[in-house]
Protein backbone atom coordinates (compact mmCIF):
# COMPACT_ATOMS: atom_id res chain seq x y z
CA UNK A 1 0.00 0.00 0.00
CA UNK A 2 1.31 3.42 -0.88
CA UNK A 3 2.03 6.04 1.68
CA UNK A 4 -0.68 8.29 0.24
CA UNK A 5 -3.38 5.61 0.72
CA UNK A 6 -2.25 4.86 4.30
CA UNK A 7 -2.56 8.51 5.21
CA UNK A 8 -6.08 8.64 3.73
CA UNK A 9 -7.22 5.59 5.72
CA UNK A 10 -5.78 6.98 8.95
CA UNK A 11 -7.55 10.28 8.43
CA UNK A 12 -10.88 8.51 7.90
CA UNK A 13 -10.45 6.47 11.12
CA UNK A 14 -9.68 9.61 13.11
CA UNK A 15 -12.72 11.39 11.68
CA UNK A 16 -15.05 8.55 12.64
CA UNK A 17 -13.60 8.34 16.14
CA UNK A 18 -14.19 12.05 16.73
CA UNK A 19 -17.84 11.91 15.82
CA UNK A 20 -20.35 11.40 18.72
CA UNK A 21 -23.80 10.01 18.20
CA UNK A 22 -26.63 12.27 19.35
CA UNK A 23 -29.31 10.38 21.19
CA UNK A 24 -32.84 11.68 21.52
CA UNK A 25 -33.71 12.84 25.04
CA UNK A 26 -37.14 11.56 26.07
CA UNK A 27 -39.62 14.39 26.65
CA UNK A 28 -41.50 14.05 29.93
CA UNK A 29 -45.28 13.87 29.62
CA UNK A 30 -46.98 17.12 30.51
CA UNK A 31 -50.29 15.45 31.33
CA UNK A 32 -50.71 14.93 35.10
CA UNK A 33 -52.27 11.75 36.34
CA UNK A 34 -55.84 12.45 37.27
CA UNK A 35 -56.40 12.24 41.03
CA UNK A 36 -59.65 10.55 42.04
CA UNK A 37 -61.75 12.55 44.56
CA UNK A 38 -63.33 10.39 47.27
CA UNK A 39 -67.12 10.73 47.63
CA UNK A 40 -68.24 12.37 50.90
CA UNK A 41 -69.60 10.00 53.53
CA UNK A 42 -73.35 10.58 53.96
CA UNK A 43 -74.25 12.07 57.35
CA UNK A 44 -76.57 9.94 59.44
CA UNK A 45 -80.00 11.57 59.87
CA UNK A 46 -80.73 11.98 63.60
CA UNK A 47 -83.83 10.17 64.75
CA UNK A 48 -86.76 12.32 65.79
CA UNK A 49 -87.24 12.29 69.59
CA UNK A 50 -90.04 10.07 70.84
CA UNK A 51 -92.60 11.35 73.33
CA UNK A 52 -92.31 9.51 76.64
CA UNK A 53 -94.46 11.47 79.12
CA UNK A 54 -96.30 14.71 79.81
CA UNK A 55 -95.09 16.88 82.68
CA UNK A 56 -97.61 19.17 84.38
CA UNK A 57 -96.15 22.26 86.02
CA UNK A 58 -97.48 25.47 87.47
CA UNK A 59 -96.57 27.18 84.20
CA UNK A 60 -97.91 24.72 81.62
CA UNK A 61 -97.64 21.34 79.90
CA UNK A 62 -94.49 19.80 78.43
CA UNK A 63 -94.21 16.67 76.31
CA UNK A 64 -90.82 15.12 77.12
CA UNK A 65 -88.66 12.30 75.77
CA UNK A 66 -87.15 9.44 77.78
CA UNK A 67 -84.29 11.71 78.92
CA UNK A 68 -86.74 14.32 80.22
CA UNK A 69 -85.96 16.79 77.43
CA UNK A 70 -88.94 18.85 76.25
CA UNK A 71 -90.18 18.06 72.74
CA UNK A 72 -93.19 20.37 72.82
CA UNK A 73 -94.38 22.88 75.42
CA UNK A 74 -97.48 25.00 75.96
CA UNK A 75 -97.82 27.70 78.61
CA UNK A 76 -101.09 28.23 80.45
CA UNK A 77 -100.88 31.90 79.44
CA UNK A 78 -101.29 30.71 75.82
CA UNK A 79 -104.78 29.14 75.58
CA UNK A 80 -104.47 28.44 71.84
CA UNK A 81 -101.14 26.70 72.42
CA UNK A 82 -102.58 24.43 75.14
CA UNK A 83 -105.59 23.50 73.00
CA UNK A 84 -103.38 22.90 69.96
CA UNK A 85 -101.09 20.60 71.93
CA UNK A 86 -103.96 18.52 73.28
CA UNK A 87 -105.61 18.43 69.85
CA UNK A 88 -102.43 16.89 68.42
CA UNK A 89 -102.17 14.31 71.21
CA UNK A 90 -105.81 13.21 71.12
CA UNK A 91 -107.58 11.49 68.25
CA UNK A 92 -111.00 12.82 69.22
CA UNK A 93 -112.57 16.27 69.19
CA UNK A 94 -113.20 17.70 72.67
CA UNK A 95 -116.62 18.35 74.07
CA UNK A 96 -117.17 22.07 74.53
CA UNK A 97 -119.21 23.70 77.31
CA UNK A 98 -119.70 27.44 77.43
CA UNK A 99 -119.74 28.89 80.93
CA UNK A 100 -120.29 32.48 79.83
CA UNK A 101 -121.74 33.65 83.15
CA UNK A 102 -118.53 32.49 84.84
CA UNK A 103 -116.33 33.90 82.09
CA UNK A 104 -114.77 30.74 80.65
CA UNK A 105 -115.24 27.89 78.18
CA UNK A 106 -114.44 24.27 79.03
CA UNK A 107 -112.99 21.76 76.55
CA UNK A 108 -113.23 18.12 77.68
CA UNK A 109 -111.31 15.09 76.47
CA UNK A 110 -111.61 11.68 78.19
CA UNK A 111 -108.51 12.25 80.36
CA UNK A 112 -108.28 16.02 80.73
CA UNK A 113 -110.41 19.16 80.77
CA UNK A 114 -109.16 22.60 79.74
CA UNK A 115 -110.84 25.73 81.07
CA UNK A 116 -110.09 28.79 78.96
CA UNK A 117 -110.51 32.39 80.05
CA UNK A 118 -109.66 35.39 77.89
CA UNK A 119 -105.89 35.21 78.40
CA UNK A 120 -105.09 32.15 80.47
CA UNK A 121 -105.91 28.50 80.94
CA UNK A 122 -106.18 25.83 83.62
CA UNK A 123 -106.30 22.07 83.21
CA UNK A 124 -107.82 19.28 85.26
CA UNK A 125 -106.28 15.84 84.77
CA UNK A 126 -108.40 12.86 85.85
CA UNK A 127 -106.34 9.95 84.49
CA UNK A 128 -102.82 8.57 84.82
CA UNK A 129 -102.39 9.14 81.07
CA UNK A 130 -103.34 11.65 78.41
CA UNK A 131 -103.72 10.09 74.97
CA UNK A 132 -101.71 7.10 76.20
CA UNK A 133 -98.79 9.13 77.57
CA UNK A 134 -98.13 9.06 81.34
CA UNK A 135 -98.83 12.47 82.87
CA UNK A 136 -97.08 13.54 86.08
CA UNK A 137 -95.68 16.47 87.98
CA UNK A 138 -91.94 17.16 88.22
CA UNK A 139 -92.04 15.33 91.59
CA UNK A 140 -93.55 12.26 89.94
CA UNK A 141 -97.04 12.67 91.40
CA UNK A 142 -99.78 11.33 89.12
CA UNK A 143 -103.34 10.13 89.25
CA UNK A 144 -103.02 6.87 91.15
CA UNK A 145 -100.26 8.06 93.52
CA UNK A 146 -100.92 7.52 97.23
CA UNK A 147 -101.61 10.11 99.91
CA UNK A 148 -98.22 9.25 101.42
CA UNK A 149 -96.52 9.95 98.06
CA UNK A 150 -97.93 13.47 98.23
CA UNK A 151 -97.61 14.37 101.90
CA UNK A 152 -93.93 13.38 102.06
CA UNK A 153 -93.21 16.22 99.66
CA UNK A 154 -93.07 19.92 100.51
CA UNK A 155 -96.74 20.63 99.90
CA UNK A 156 -99.26 23.33 100.63
CA UNK A 157 -102.20 21.98 102.66
CA UNK A 158 -105.29 23.56 101.18
CA UNK A 159 -107.23 22.41 104.20
CA UNK A 160 -110.30 21.33 102.25
CA UNK A 161 -112.04 18.18 103.47
CA UNK A 162 -114.09 17.21 100.44
CA UNK A 163 -115.64 14.03 101.85
CA UNK A 164 -116.08 15.22 105.43
CA UNK A 165 -113.95 12.50 107.03
CA UNK A 166 -111.81 14.95 108.96
CA UNK A 167 -108.79 14.63 106.65
CA UNK A 168 -107.63 17.20 104.10
CA UNK A 169 -108.29 16.07 100.52
CA UNK A 170 -106.52 18.83 98.57
CA UNK A 171 -102.83 19.69 98.61
CA UNK A 172 -100.67 22.00 96.54
CA UNK A 173 -97.35 21.23 94.85
CA UNK A 174 -94.86 23.89 93.78
CA UNK A 175 -96.63 26.59 95.88
CA UNK A 176 -95.87 30.19 94.97
CA UNK A 177 -96.93 33.22 97.00
CA UNK A 178 -98.57 35.90 94.87
CA UNK A 179 -100.28 39.20 95.64
CA UNK A 180 -103.68 37.53 95.98
CA UNK A 181 -102.59 34.51 98.02
CA UNK A 182 -100.99 31.22 96.88
CA UNK A 183 -100.88 29.46 93.54
CA UNK A 184 -99.92 25.79 93.15
CA UNK A 185 -100.59 22.52 91.36
CA UNK A 186 -103.70 21.17 93.03
CA UNK A 187 -103.67 17.51 94.03
CA UNK A 188 -107.08 16.04 94.83
CA UNK A 189 -107.24 12.85 96.90
CA UNK A 190 -110.14 10.46 97.37
CA UNK A 191 -109.55 8.08 100.26
CA UNK A 192 -105.81 7.53 100.01
CA UNK A 193 -105.43 7.82 96.22
CA UNK A 194 -104.79 10.82 93.99
CA UNK A 195 -107.74 11.21 91.62
CA UNK A 196 -107.17 14.72 90.18
CA UNK A 197 -104.39 17.11 89.24
CA UNK A 198 -105.34 20.73 88.64
CA UNK A 199 -103.03 23.50 87.44
CA UNK A 200 -102.74 26.27 88.05
CA UNK A 201 -104.84 26.13 91.19
CA UNK A 202 -105.07 28.83 93.83
CA UNK A 203 -106.02 29.73 97.36
CA UNK A 204 -106.94 33.39 97.70
CA UNK A 205 -108.55 33.16 101.13
CA UNK A 206 -106.00 35.64 102.48
CA UNK A 207 -107.48 38.47 100.41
Amino acid sequence: MSLTRLLAVAAAVLLLAGCTATEATPTPSTSATAQSTPSPTPMATPEAPTASAIVLSLAGLAVVDSAGEAIREAAFTDPDGVLSLLDELNDTEPGVTDFTPKGFTSYQWPDVAVNVWAADTSVVVTSATIAGLPVRTADGVHVGSTRADVTQLLVFDVGYDEDGDGTSDWFGLEPVTVDKGTEYIGVGITGDTVTKLRAPDSDFRDI
